[in-house]
This record gives structure tokens, sequence and C-alpha cells, in this order.
């Protein structure tokens, strides 16, 4: 695991492996989840929107998105859009309305998981730990700079 260099307010130097980036737009389920992760030993940024997300340089710097789809603003999947190709990094898709077609969107952009919320805090580790998984095996498996044929 890569220790992240911080300097206080100022932005991470090094891709942290237990870095979370959280965009939800609800309060009460930001914090939340921020308790969740932080006390399973991630350390979280959480944003309440995609354009505050996008400001930052947190995409380059987190070892896994979770990103609500319903946001004020852009949308989580506009989020996702905006990201294509640029972030490498795995997305895990949370939603408070189950259907079908935000899943099968959320599956075409490359999300590694789905969560309907209310869901149960393991299931977002559980979730969080594949997509770190997947996201080392994938950074591993490509040269920098090319991407995979097909």
């Amino acid at each position: 695991m890569l220790r992240a260099v911080s300097t206080g307010a100022g932005p991470l130097r090094l891709k942290d492996s237990r870095h979370v980036v959280l965009v939800e737009d609800d309060h009460s389920m930001r914090t939340a989840i921020q308790r969740l992760l932080g006390a399973a030993g991630y350390r979280v940024l959480a944003y309440a929107s995609a354009e505050g997300f996008l400001k930052t340089s947190g995409a380059h710097q987190a070892a896994c998105l979770v990103v609500d789809l319903h946001l004020p603003g852009l949308s989580g999947f506009d989020l996702i859009h905006r990201l294509g190709g640029t972030v490498r990094t795995p997305i895990i898709v949370i939603t408070g309305y189950d259907e079908q077609i935000a899943r099968e969107s959320a599956e075409t952009l490359g999300a590694v998981a789905f969560l309907i919320k209310p869901f149960q805090g393991q299931d977002l580790i559980k979730a969080i730990r594949r997509a770190l998984a997947l996201g080392t095996r994938q950074l591993h498996s490509r040269p920098h700079g090319r991407r995979s044929p097909g």
C-alpha cells in the first residue's frame, strides 16, 4: 500500500491504494459512507456534486470512485462520461433507484458494481475491495500509455 504524502489541505502526491472518492449529494448518506469507510481504514474525499469533484484532481489520485447517479446538476452518468478515457480508476455506482436501464448503462460505462440504496455497509466495502483488486490487475496488465486491444 502506498502512503499518500499530504501537505494538510493540499493534494495528494501519490495514488493511495486506500484513497476512495465519494460523490454523493445527500449529506446524511455522504456522512454515513465517510464514517463507514473511515472505520474500515479507507481515506475518503467526499463531494456533494459532480461539479465540485471535477474542480479537483481527485480522480487521478483515487484508487476507487463511488458515485451516486442522481446528483443535482451533472448526474453520475454525466460525470462518468466526462471521466471516460482520462481516468482508469474503478467506479462503483450507488443509487436509490433500481432501474434496469441504469444497471445496463453503468455496466456499459465500466462500473465494477451497482448498489441500490439502502445497501449494507459490508456490500459497499466488498465492492471497493473488488474494485481495488480489479484496478490493480488492470494497471499491471497494461503498459502505461497503451490501450488494450479490442
